[in-house]
C-alpha cells in the first residue's frame, strides 16, 4: 500500500535518500538545516513528523540513525535540481589540506605553505603546494554515483607561468582524491582532507619542482 506525504515531506525524503547514497551514511539534522536554510527546531519537527507517519525510523540519542522505511519505488519521483546542486556544492566548498601526492614528498608539498586546494562558491578557487600556485575554475559532476569536481587552472611554477587541469572525487565529507596535471608536463595523484584554516604564506620562494 502506497504511503502518502506532502511535497515538503517529499523534499526531505529526497534529500535523506540522496545524501545517504552519496555519503554512505544518513544525514544529521544539522545537514538538513544547512541544506534547507531553516532553523534547528523546524528540522527536528519535520523529522518527528516523518517518523510519526511511518516514513522513516531512527534511534533516539544516536547521531545519523535516520533510515527511510519506504521502498525505492515509493520515494519522490523527482529531483529538485537547485536543492541537489546546492547540496553537492556545499560538500566541496572550503579549504582542503593536501595530505599526499604521488610524485612529490610531503616536505615539498608543504615547502611554502601547508599544501591546499580551495573551492569557492562562485566556481573559482585556488591551490598551493611546493612552489606551485594556481587559480582554478571548476565544475561539479557525477561519476559512478559520486560527486566529482573538474577544473582548469593557471598560475606559476617558480617564476614561470604554468597551467593545467585537475579533477577529484569526493570520497566522503572530509576526504577527496584526485589528480592534478601540468599542461604538457608532470601529473600527480593526490589525497586531501577538509581543513578550514590552512596556513598561508606572505610570499613565494623561487625554486622549481625537481
Amino acid at each position: 500500500m502506497a504511503v502518502s506525504y506532502t511535497p515538503r515531506q517529499g523534499q526531505f525524503l529526497s534529500f535523506i535518500h540522496d545524501y545517504t547514497k552519496l555519503n554512505g551514511r544518513p544525514p544529521a539534522e544539522t545537514d538538513m538545516q544547512r541544506h534547507f536554510s531553516i532553523t534547528p527546531p523546524s528540522v527536528h519537527q519535520m523529522v518527528i513528523m516523518l517518523e510519526k507517519r511511518g516514513l522513516i525510523t531512527r534511534t533516539p540519542g544516536q547521531a545519523r540513525s535516520i533510515r527511510i522505511v519506504l521502498p525505492p519505488e515509493q520515494l519522490p519521483n523527482y529531483e529538485a535540481p537547485a536543492a541537489t546542486a546546492s547540496a553537492k556544492l556545499e560538500f566541496i566548498l572550503g579549504h582542503w589540506r593536501i595530505m599526499h601526492m604521488d610524485e612529490w614528498g610531503q616536505d615539498f608539498v608543504n615547502a611554502e605553505v601547508e599544501g591546499y586546494i580551495r573551492f569557492d562558491a562562485d566556481g573559482a578557487g585556488e591551490f598551493h603546494f611546493g612552489y606551485v600556485h594556481g587559480w582554478l575554475d571548476y565544475e561539479l559532476g557525477q561519476r559512478d554515483g559520486r560527486t566529482t569536481v573538474d577544473w582548469s587552472w593557471e598560475g606559476n611554477d617558480e617564476m614561470d607561468s604554468a597551467s593545467g587541469r585537475g579533477s577529484a572525487v569526493i570520497q566522503d565529507e572530509v576526504t577527496i582524491k584526485g589528480k592534478l596535471s601540468f599542461h604538457r608536463g608532470e601529473k600527480s595523484g593526490f589525497l586531501a582532507v577538509r581543513n578550514e584554516k590552512p596556513e598561508r604564506s606572505s610570499g613565494m620562494k623561487t625554486r622549481g619542482i625537481s
